[in-house]
């Protein structure tokens, strides 16, 4: 990573199932949860948070969100440069059960990259990800030092109240 004169705002990295929490069949649906929802989009408008290259992806597969979710709320997303593409292979090479497949061969999840960025930007990783489970982006992110809440661990490091 350069270094900035400014440094940008950006807090906290979101994962795919976080963003997917206010689809109408889960536990933070958008339509109950408005002023959630919209303190998380302030907060992705102001670059506080972002996603990486791989969670953009993946995101933009999603039926209900669409392709065009990201954009459409300003959202930051952070490329895959060198430097995090080292931090990858380092995460997988020494945590090799990082390294998932899904929809067929040669896709891979973007878990590795998500931690990765987060390890580089020294971001906060949002997640709804069992936090108790080896191998998930929880168990690896904190073996790697970086802070990992889900939505209602940012409700409270945000100090919002409903």
């Amino acid at each position: 990573m350069e270094q900035m004169i400014f440094p940008p705002p950006y807090r906290y990295i979101i994962d795919t199932c976080s963003l997917f929490e206010q689809t109408a069949d889960r536990k933070y649906n958008r339509a109950i949860h408005k002023t959630l929802w919209s303190k998380i989009e302030q907060l992705i408008k102001s670059k506080q948070i972002v996603v990486c290259t791989d969670i953009s992806n993946e995101i933009k597969k999603n039926e209900e969100l669409g392709e065009d979710y990201l954009v459409n709320k300003q959202c930051e997303v952070l490329e895959a440069t060198q430097n995090i593409q080292d931090k990858v292979i380092e995460i997988v090479n020494k945590y090799p059960e990082m390294l998932k497949f899904k929809e067929g061969p040669g896709q891979s999840s973007g878990d590795a990259f998500l931690i990765a960025t987060a390890i580089v930007y020294k971001l906060t990783i949002i997640t709804e990800e069992n936090p108790k489970k080896i191998g998930k982006i929880p168990d690896i992110a904190s073996k790697c030092g970086v802070e990992v809440v889900n939505i209602n661990g940012l409700c409270g490091k945000e100090k919002w109240e409903f």
